[in-house]
């Protein structure tokens, strides 16, 4: 997760390099999810939370 908070931030929704390598993790982590009890819908949001609260602590 560290690479995605220091070097590789993006938004997966921008059309630039940094968006599409977020967009193709994002992807990623939902194909992972697969087998969790969750919806696609329901990882991105608390990743981006989880990706917000990483920035805020090593402030």
């Amino acid at each position: 997760m560290r690479p995605w908070i220091d070097e590789q931030f993006g938004n997966p929704s921008s059309a630039h390099a940094y968006g599409q390598r977020a967009r193709q993790a994002e992807a990623e982590a939902v194909r992972l999810s697969v087998g969790f009890p969750t919806s696609a819908q329901e990882i991105q949001p608390a990743a981006a939370f989880l990706v917000e609260a990483w920035r805020r602590m090593l402030r």
